[in-house]
C-alpha cells in the first residue's frame, strides 16, 4: 500500500494524453475524505503541506513555469480573498467532478501571458466564483473562462456554475467559452458567451468521444498524442 502522502501527491497531478500538468498549489480529497494540499504537483519538487493557501500563499517565483497556479480536484472547498497569479495555462483550474467549490479574490494577477484565466471541466458542479479577473486570456479558442474542455478522467458534463460575481479589472466583457453539454451556468452582466469557439469546443469534444470509443480507449485512460 502506497504511503498516505504519496497517494495525495500522485492524485494531484493530471495526465492529459502524453502531457503531465504542473500545478503550483493543488487541493484534492484524501482517501478518508479530508482535504489534501500539494505544492509543485507533477514536478520533482512536489510535496505535501497541511493548510489551505492564504492571501499571500500563492506566490511562486516564476508563475509561468506552472500550467496552473491553483488546481482544485476536490469537494467542499471554500477560499475567500485569494490573490492567484497567472500560470502558463490557467490561474485557477477546477476539474474532475469537483463539487461545492467557492473561491473569491483576484484571478490572473501579473502579466497577461496565460492561455485563459479560469478553467472548469470534467463534471464539476456547484461552483461559485467571485471577484476580479485581472486580464484576458491570450487564446481565442479558450477565452477568459473555459468550461468543459476535454478531460480524459471523466465524460461527465459540468453544471450549476455561478460566475455572475466576476468582473474584469478594466471593465470589459468576460469571454466565456463553453461546451454546450454543460448544465446551468449563471452568467453576470459582464459575461459574454463566445459562440464560435463554443461550437468548436462542443463539436471537437464529441469527435474525441467517438474516436476513443472506436479505438477502445476507456474513461481514465490517456489517448494517443495525435488526439490532443
Amino acid at each position: 500500500m502506497a504511503p498516505y502522502g504519496q497517494k495525495t501527491i500522485t492524485m494531484a497531478s493530471t495526465v492529459n494524453g502524453t502531457d503531465t500538468t504542473k500545478n503550483y498549489f493543488s487541493i484534492i480529497n484524501n482517501p478518508d475524505g479530508s482535504l489534501g494540499y500539494v505544492i509543485d504537483a507533477g514536478m520533482d519538487t512536489q510535496h505535501s503541506v497541511f493548510s489551505l493557501p492564504t492571501t499571500n500563499g500563492l506566490l511562486p517565483l516564476i508563475p509561468p513555469a506552472y500550467d496552473a497556479i491553483l488546481k482544485i480536484n476536490a469537494n467542499s472547498v471554500s477560499i475567500p480573498s485569494l490573490i492567484i497569479p497567472q500560470g502558463h495555462e490557467d490561474s485557477l483550474n477546477i476539474a474532475d467532478n469537483s463539487s461545492g467549490v467557492r473561491v473569491t479574490g483576484l484571478f490572473g494577477d501579473g502579466p497577461s501571458s496565460g492561455l485563459r484565466v479560469i478553467t472548469i471541466k470534467g463534471g464539476c458542479s456547484m461552483i461559485t466564483l467571485a471577484g476580479i479577473i485581472m486580464h484576458h486570456g491570450t487564446s481565442y479558442w479558450d477565452g477568459d473562462i473555459s468550461i468543459d474542455d476535454w478531460i480524459d478522467q471523466t465524460y461527465n458534463a459540468s453544471k450549476l456554475i455561478d460566475v455572475s460575481g466576476l468582473s474584469m479589472a478594466d471593465g470589459s466583457s468576460i469571454k466565456v467559452v463553453k461546451n454546450f453539454r454543460a448544465g446551468t451556468i449563471i452568467y453576470g452582466p459582464n459575461c459574454k458567451l463566445a459562440i464560435i469557439p463554443s461550437i468548436w469546443r462542443t463539436a471537437y469534444w464529441w469527435f474525441k468521444f467517438y474516436v476513443r470509443k472506436i479505438l477502445g480507449i476507456k474513461v481514465g485512460q490517456a489517448g494517443p498524442s495525435w488526439l490532443s
